[in-house]
């Protein structure tokens, strides 16, 4: 995922937290995904979110892409910068570019969860990306 510049995108935080706050993506983050991509009507083409500059120095700034395509989420703290890249059609998982298995999918749908938790704690913004 390239670098967003948040500054000139669509705020639009309470919308979305206000669409997942009675709705349980536990059990599997791709309903989350499809939850998500149904939301995508013209002119949004992707949300963005993240928690860059939302919270006070977070222990890691991520930034979540969700389009009709895949999800890409950006992780970064003080000593790595991480890039995970999930596609829809074909199926795949990749971490920094490298293919993942299925003990990965786990783990980075427990990240999805967490992110999911921030949204629902507005601990982090829901930017709309336009076409």
């Amino acid at each position: 995922m390239d670098y967003i510049d948040i500054e000139n995108l669509k705020d639009n935080s309470t919308k979305y937290r206000s669409l997942v706050s009675n709705k349980k993506f536990t059990s599997n983050v791709l309903s989350f995904f499809e939850f998500v991509k149904d939301e995508l009507t013209d002119p949004v083409k992707a949300l963005i979110i993240t928690n860059r500059d939302k919270v006070s120095q977070p222990v890691s700034e991520y930034m979540l892409k969700i389009n009709r395509k895949g999800v890409a989420l950006v992780e970064s703290n003080f000593q790595v910068r991480n890039h995970i890249l999930l596609t829809f059609d074909p199926p795949g998982l990749s971490l920094n570019k490298k293919q993942m298995g299925a003990a990965y999918s786990r783990a980075f749908g427990m990240r999805i969860r967490e992110i999911i938790s921030d949204l629902k704690r507005d601990l982090c913004f829901v930017f709309e990306e336009h076409v």
